[in-house]
């Protein structure tokens, strides 16, 4: 798995459209498309970790209040990241990573 901070919403949006439209153009040469062996799995057998972004208001409780979400379906929480420098904004952004689910 690749992660890192990324090149933002517009360029990473812009990739997977021309993505998308490159395997609908040449469909008969992609790989993914063209071998005829899949293995379907099922959702509920697999286990994936999220990255999640937030928009939160810049108060006491409410970082508690998402993460008490998260503890009440019993979501573990890898990492929680809250740019320390960002303290003039109504909302700031906090981005929460979770372990496999």
């Amino acid at each position: 798995m690749k992660y890192g901070y990324g090149a933002g919403m517009l360029p990473t949006a812009s990739a997977v459209i021309t993505d998308l439209i490159r395997l609908k153009r040449d469909n008969s040469s992609s790989a993914i498309l063209s071998s005829k062996n899949y293995n379907l799995v099922n959702i509920n057998d697999s286990q994936s970790k999220f990255y999640i972004r937030f928009f939160v208001i810049n108060k006491s409780g409410y970082l508690a209040k998402i993460t008490s979400k998260f503890a009440k379906y019993k979501i573990n929480i890898e990492k929680i990241i809250q740019n320390p420098h960002i303290t003039n904004l109504k909302k700031v952004p906090v981005v929460i990573t979770t372990k496999k689910i």
